[in-house]
């Protein structure tokens, strides 16, 4: 692509980015003043048209707070407590009824008007059907009576008409300040119409107003099928969910793939929320139609400039194009003169300057050709003496990398030997270390064994004398024991006695009741004595034979604990006190033994330490015999290296010359194509 191509592109390119820039930024900036000034009127008119609402709300409450006042009302409230109707309270009925009726008809929105009771009934209504009533399950009612305050309810659906409403309520006191009931007035929802409908922001048809109670349910809408319904859009259930937020603010949203722009305020005496909402597209439509403008008007601006592009872009490219057939000759060494470009060597602009700076060229090249002829010649002949000398400086090198590459090898090779001695010596002196430290932990274990022996010896002999003790001890005591359980025969003995005894008290007995028999009437009281006598001789009897019968067992038992006593006595005799001797004995062995054990480790500890010595001693010398022959190892590496390394460069040196030789050979060709 030639230099004409090229500008008339960039000029174009030039107008399209500057015009693209300038009219993107026009539209974005004017985009965002048209929403910024949007934002705040809608912002403005959502807080006028809160007022609004809240100047009616307001009127409500100043016509339900005028009925709460009335004496009529208040002793209708008072009487209602008895549940008794007198002549008197039907009269005050009848009077609120036809107030009520009254003020229905004075306000033109009110669906009616009506009195309720502590007990939620209604007592008196500007529409009689629903008198008596009972209307708990309203909210507002509820809230009403346990918070005794003004109460604006959110939309309900009538039980009279079955439209929407919302109810104001206004609490009734007595004269100490008593809540007795209250005053209630039922606005049809469409009151607020006349005061939203046809608000718009800047006259946009899609924009409108509508209002939603605290419960999310929308009192007011364009669309009247929408009215008592919930909020559809999750940003504005989302600002009702939360009141302690702004009380007036302007967000974005999506409702059905379009973007919204909504400004809303909350209404302080309901809680209520106004909305006043709008397409953005639309808001921002004349910027759109203004944009189409400017994108006309730019395109012709885009011709014109790529005309006068193409126009500056032939003026500037004809010299240059003449130039760059006379650079091009140059390029191809023909410096032959040309006078056809004398006019361009008097232009002021950057085109005299290069044609000026091209003829300077060729005239310096010139010049210059002659010489490098010279320079060439001069250059062959030192190359090749050059190629020479390299040549024998690469022969003596080779010898001298062969020579120190065998003693490396040498060198390396004693180095891994004294390296291999010096490893081995250190583990041997590890070894020897090892064993002289194993050995000394057997001479502490051997003094350890020897005061265990020791100690069981002492306590073998202190326990097999305590043995014996207690042994002699016991014997005594079992002796006297066996000795002192022979009394027992004696018990036998006196039993026997008893035993007979009670059969002679038995034969007494029955001979004496044999007498009492004969003796009659006066032997009686004889006969009971004699019964009872022989039936004590009787109970002895059995007493006696029981005591015999223990007297046996304890017999048997003591005879069995004299042959256990027995045998105890003599295993501890025969074996235990045998066997605490055989103990000592031991331990006195084992004292013996450890004793030698000790004396070996103690020799052995002791050569160790004169072998450990004397490895360490090799070890030392091998290391600096290794650390000398490595070092000599280094030092002829080194040398091999650099030797190497010589004969590489004395090689590259070679190259080199070689190469000047063909360069100048080159040069020389080079030089010869120059058309002077």
């Amino acid at each position: 692509m030639n230099i004409r191509k090229k500008l008339t592109i960039f000029v174009t390119g030039l107008a399209i980015l500057s015009i693209a820039v300038t009219q993107i930024s026009s539209y974005l900036k004017s985009k965002d003043i048209i929403i910024t000034q949007t934002n705040t009127m809608a912002k403005d008119l959502s807080s006028a048209y809160a007022d609004n609402i809240s100047s009616l709300i307001e009127k409500e409450n100043a016509v339900v707070s005028a009925l709460a006042s009335q004496r009529s009302i208040i002793e209708l409230l008072e009487q209602s407590k008895s549940g008794n109707k007198t002549d008197q309270s039907i009269q005050i009925e009848k009077e609120c009824n036809k107030l009520l009726k009254n003020t229905e008809k004075q306000e033109w929105n009110l669906e009616h008007v009506f009195i309720v009771n502590t007990n939620n009934l209604i007592i008196a209504d500007s529409n009689t059907n629903t008198l008596g009533q009972d209307i708990s399950d309203r909210a507002y009612s509820l809230q009403t009576l346990s918070e005794g305050k003004p109460i604006t309810s959110d939309a309900l659906k009538s039980k009279a008409t079955n439209k929407n409403i919302s109810v104001f309520t206004y609490p009734v006191r007595d004269d100490f300040g008593k809540l007795i009931g209250y005053v209630a007035a039922a606005v049809y929802t469409d009151t607020f119409s006349g005061y939203l409908q046809d608000k718009r922001i800047l006259g946009t048809k899609s924009s409108y107003v509508f209002l939603v109670d605290k419960s999310g349910n929308i009192l007011y809408h364009p669309e009247k099928n929408k009215i008592g319904e919930p909020i559809e859009t999750p940003q504005i259930k989302n600002i009702i969910s939360k009141p302690e937020g702004k009380i007036s603010d302007v967000i974005n949203y999506d409702y059905k793939g379009k973007g919204k722009i909504a400004a809303y305020k909350f209404i302080n005496q309901t809680g209520w929320l106004l909305i006043l909402t709008g397409t953005i597209d639309e808001v921002t439509a004349p910027v759109d139609a203004m944009q189409v403008f400017i994108l006309t008007l730019s395109l012709i601006m885009i011709v014109v400039a790529s005309a006068v592009g193409y126009f500056i872009a032939i003026r500037i490219s004809r010299p240059i194009e003449r130039l760059t057939h006379l650079i091009h000759n140059t390029s191809k060494l023909d410096l032959t003169y040309n006078n056809a470009f004398e006019i361009y060597l008097k232009g002021k602009d950057e085109i005299g300057t290069i044609t000026r700076a091209v003829a300077e060229m060729r005239q310096v090249l010139r010049g210059m050709a002659g010489k490098l002829i010279e320079v060439s010649e001069k250059i062959n002949d030192n190359a090749q003496y050059v190629s020479t000398l390299a040549n024998d400086v690469k022969m003596n090198s080779q010898e001298n990398s062969a020579t120190t590459q065998e003693l490396s090898a040498g060198a390396e090779e004693s180095a891994a030997s004294t390296e291999e001695i010096s490893a081995s010596i250190n583990e041997v002196e590890n070894n020897v270390n090892t064993i002289a430290q194993k050995t000394k932990e057997g001479a502490d274990v051997c003094r350890q064994i020897t005061d265990k022996a020791l100690k069981l010896k002492e306590d073998a002999t202190i326990s097999g004398q305590k043995a014996k003790s207690i042994y002699e001890d016991v014997k005594q005591k079992i002796e006297e024991s066996i000795e002192q359980s022979k009394s027992t025969q004696q018990i036998n003995i006196l039993a026997d006695t008893i035993l007979q005894i009670t059969e002679q008290t038995n034969l007494l007995a029955l001979n004496a009741a044999i007498e009492a028999a004969r003796a009659g009437e006066s032997g009686k009281g004889f006969a009971v004595v004699a019964d009872e006598i022989r039936k004590l001789a009787e109970q002895s009897s059995q007493t006696v034979g029981g005591i015999q019968r223990m007297v046996e067992e304890v017999n048997k038992a003591v005879k069995n604990m004299n042959e256990s006593s027995t045998a105890i006595l003599s295993f501890v005799d025969k074996e235990v006190l045998r066997d605490y001797k055989k103990l000592a004995d031991i331990s006195e062995q084992y004292n013996n033994d450890s004793n030698l054990v000790n004396g070996l480790m103690s020799d052995f500890i002791h050569t160790s330490e004169e072998l450990n010595s004397t490895i360490t001693n090799v070890s030392t010398a091998i290391n600096e015999v290794a650390q000398t022959v490595v070092e000599s190892a280094r030092g002829i590496e080194d040398i091999a290296i650099k030797t190497s390394s010589i004969v590489v460069k004395t090689e590259e040196v070679d190259e080199k010359a070689v190469e000047n030789l063909d360069s100048a050979k080159e040069l020389y060709d080079i030089v010869s194509k120059f058309k002077l």
